[in-house]
């Protein structure tokens, strides 16, 4: 098993998200080619409650990926 993380300072106010997560998918994918032995594990960056959702500790949240 393999898992790979980001952290809150991966993540800011300029962060280009849609193409971090186009990235991220993207290298999963070519790692699931060169390794098929291994599963790998995603974990989101740390969360944090506020008010009354769940943001990562960046304190963005990112609807349109939740469901991807």
């Amino acid at each position: 098993m393999a898992l790979f993380k980001l952290c809150y300072v991966d993540v800011g106010a300029d962060t280009d998200v849609a193409g971090l997560f186009a990235a991220y998918r993207s290298v999963l994918a070519g790692l699931v080619v060169e390794f098929p032995g291994v599963r790998f594990g995603h974990v989101t960056v740390p969360l944090r409650a506020r008010g009354s959702g769940t943001r990562p500790a960046g304190g963005r949240s990112f609807p349109a990926l939740e469901s991807a």
